[in-house]
């Protein structure tokens, strides 16, 4: 790769590094990035149900994938090394605990439990890839406390517990909780995936190991991590090429202005009863409205398409904000998370639920505008009814008809 030129014009600079984009060693990197992914081409790769279906596969020492409990054992050792002295007993869990653990999905609604009879040590999993911690009107009734007192119940006073609160950042659960729940992020569960893959037996099967791969990489563009091969290129792409890329990115901006400029003047055509907020990462909107229910006056709801802050998709939600009466509040959100969780293509958030991306990048304006569209009929068609029901109501319960 060439030098970096001092006081060279705008054009130079991007010279060169279109220059530099056109050699082998970049296109490796390319096609990395670029090739055909199971995990995107399934569009499952928000779906925090198959996340946790994914992992309690490579964790069972039973199933066909021959890593004969090794990638349990790798994440054992992370949350082990996390906090020794509080989980000093996975440190007695040798081989024959390992081939002969259970591990269950779903067990009374936790994400993955892990049982190792013999030595007495049970460890449960609660995965937010997407949503949140779900806290509960009360210190005893949130989603971690009543899987906590549901293990309490289940293993006697001789087994060891271990809770583990899993999210792409690491963050904390809520402040009642953290003396129970360890904190891990999915940067530990891509070191063992990474370090798996590195020691994987040549002649072994490849589709595995495509499998383990394509998955680290849904994993690495979560959470913004790269491995160590990329991470040097970037880099020494970034060191001879800066200004280049801070023109680059200024552009990238400004293509971005002008699409959003364009879907002001079309999505308003496809808005219903005025419920929709459009947003880009300078927070300006192109269309305030707030429904209200007719009995409580309660600012509830909008559907809402945004562009995050350094994200190439549109996202596309309906959000139940906060009013004054609480209790539809809730069971709006809860209703339409629930909705979410059990339609394709849908997922569940914090305030509601979010259909799947619109990626803009290298695509017509038309193409993305259409595929918005659509994304948008198909979150009308699914949460309207529900919405109607309280917005006709009043009505505070989600289960009433």
């Amino acid at each position: 790769m060439s030098q970096t030129a001092h006081n060279e014009s705008p054009l130079s600079a991007l010279s060169r590094l279109k220059v530099d984009l056109s050699s082998d060693e970049f296109r490796v990197f390319e096609r990395r990035r670029t090739s055909f992914n199971v995990f995107k081409a399934l569009r499952i790769g928000d779906l925090e149900i198959r996340h946790s279906n994914t992992l309690a596969w490579l964790m069972d020492p039973r199933e066909k994938h021959g890593l004969n409990g090794r990638f349990l054992k790798d994440l054992m050792a992370k949350i082990r090394t996390s906090n020794p002295r509080r989980y000093k007993c996975l440190s007695r869990l040798g081989d024959k605990d390992f081939s002969s653990c259970t591990i269950l999905r779903e067990e009374e609604n936790r994400d993955i439990q892990i049982e190792f009879p013999a030595a007495k040590v049970v460890l449960v999993i609660e995965n937010k890839w997407n949503a949140d911690e779900a806290e509960g009107k009360t210190n005893d009734d949130g989603q971690l406390q009543k899987y906590r007192k549901a293990v309490d119940s289940q293993f006697g006073d001789g087994w060891q517990k271990i809770f583990i609160f899993l999210t792409p950042e690491g963050r904390l659960p809520c402040k009642k909780n953290r003396q129970t729940w360890g904190v891990l992020g999915y940067g530990a569960i891509r070191e063992v995936l990474d370090k798996l893959l590195k020691e994987y037996p040549a002649g072994r099967n490849p589709t595995v190991k495509d499998f383990i791969e394509h998955y680290k990489l849904i994993i690495e563009e979560r959470i913004g991590r790269m491995d160590s091969e990329e991470e040097r290129l970037c880099e020494e792409i970034y060191a001879k090429h800066h200004e280049a890329l801070r023109i680059v990115m200024k552009h990238h901006d400004a293509i971005k202005d002008r699409l959003v400029a364009k879907l002001r003047k079309g999505i308003p055509e496809k808005n219903r009863k005025g419920r929709l907020t459009c947003s880009h990462d300078r927070s300006d909107s192109w269309i305030q409205y707030n429904s209200r229910f007719p009995e409580t006056k309660t600012d509830s709801f909008h559907y809402e398409i945004a562009i995050p802050e350094g994200d190439d998709c549109f996202r596309l939600f309906v959000h139940v904000e906060n009013g004054t009466d609480k209790a539809i509040q809730e069971n709006l959100r809860k209703a339409i998370r629930d909705e979410a969780e059990k339609t394709p293509g849908m997922k569940s958030c914090k305030n509601g639920a979010e259909a799947e991306k619109v990626p803009w990048v290298n695509r017509s304006f038309e193409e993305v505008y259409s595929e918005i569209c659509r994304g948008m009929e198909r979150l009308y068609d699914t949460f309207e009814p529900i919405v109607a029901k309280y917005e006709t109501s009043g009505d505070k319960s989600p289960n009433s008809r």
